[in-house]
């Protein structure tokens, strides 16, 4: 029976890892990067090779792209199989860490930018539309946060009620609206617009300030409070 072809049977300078130990791994290639953690191919393809296909499954979006799929589209892929389609979620879901672990001491209810560098990473690649609620003291402190809704443009509802009653709860002074829209470009729709001046009304009534209402895009967002629409 013929093995999988593993990274032993490259010749040694094209073998990630001897490249890694003697250079760095910022001299690998994607593929090659992909290959570490792949680590076999299979009875025809080495394991640079289900790397590369995988990339070029990827399209566009190159490695970022695997932050779209999930692991039951990952395993479908010639090489990949359920425990690797696992391995690479696993990767992905560690570079989301990383990066809200950096921002997340920076969070600052005056300041967007900082709500969208912690938030860009988890929401960015989400295939479908969901709306946090981010909740604060009257010192701008960071009390909770609530997922609120989660589905496509069309039926995805924002629960205005339940929202109020959680900041109540949590004897929040303010609140920011937080959510993505999966297609890339954070442009406000005419919903969005609408929905903006529906919770800026209620929270007038019920003193729990609307501080802003960010939307999340392809590595960008848009800010109602930066773009003076509260």
């Amino acid at each position: 029976m013929k093995d999988n072809l593993t990274m032993k049977t490259l010749p040694e300078s094209e073998q990630p890892y001897y490249i890694c130990e003697r250079y760095g791994a910022k001299m690998l290639t994607d593929a090659q990067l992909l290959a570490v953690i792949i680590k076999t191919g299979t009875r025809e393809l080495r394991v640079t090779q289900v790397a590369e296909n995988l990339i070029k499954e990827l399209g566009d979006k190159k490695l970022a792209g695997l932050m779209f799929m999930s692991s039951k589209e990952m395993e479908k892929l010639p090489g990949i199989g359920r425990i690797k389609a696992m391995q690479l979620e696993c990767v992905c879901e560690l570079a989301k860490r990383i990066s809200e672990s950096k921002y997340r001491s920076k969070i600052a209810f005056n300041s967007p930018r900082s709500i969208a560098d912690y938030y860009m990473q988890r929401m960015r690649f989400s295939p479908t539309e969901k709306c946090y609620v981010l909740y604060c003291n009257g010192a701008g402190a960071l009390l909770g946060e609530k997922e609120v809704s989660s589905g496509d443009q069309k039926h995805s509802v924002v629960p205005l009620r339940e929202i109020f009653i959680e900041g109540i709860r949590l004897n929040a002074t303010g609140f920011v609206l937080l959510h993505n829209h999966p297609g890339g470009n954070p442009k406000p729709s005419s919903a969005d617009v609408a929905l903006t001046r529906k919770f800026k009304e209620a929270s007038k009534l019920l003193d729990t300030a609307l501080i802003d209402h960010i939307i999340i895009g392809d590595n960008e967002y848009f800010s109602f409070l930066e773009a003076n629409m509260l």
